[in-house]
């Protein structure tokens, strides 16, 4: 099992819990509404957050459960999120 909180800012933020197997996706999404910049969405235990900002690449981090640890692909070159 793997916990993630994530927030963007203090109005947007949210947890996951995640069985081995499972993904946790940050992805871009420009065809959101711009009064919904950020969603988040399980599917099958794995989570979606996508986000409407420019400077955010799709996927931006892949992080995936396993027995032995998280496994993580950040496809972000810049302006990058802090993993801990």
């Amino acid at each position: 099992m793997l916990h993630i909180a994530w927030s963007a800012g203090e109005s947007h933020a949210g947890e996951a819990t995640l069985a081995d197997g499972a993904v946790f996706v940050l992805a871009r999404r420009m065809t959101l509404p711009q009064q919904t910049p950020i969603v988040s969405r399980e599917v099958g235990g794995s989570t979606y957050v996508f986000v409407r900002l420019p400077y955010v690449s799709d996927p931006a981090m892949v992080i995936t459960a396993t027995s032995a640890g998280p496994v993580l692909h950040r496809g972000q070159r810049a302006d990058g999120a802090v993993v801990g």
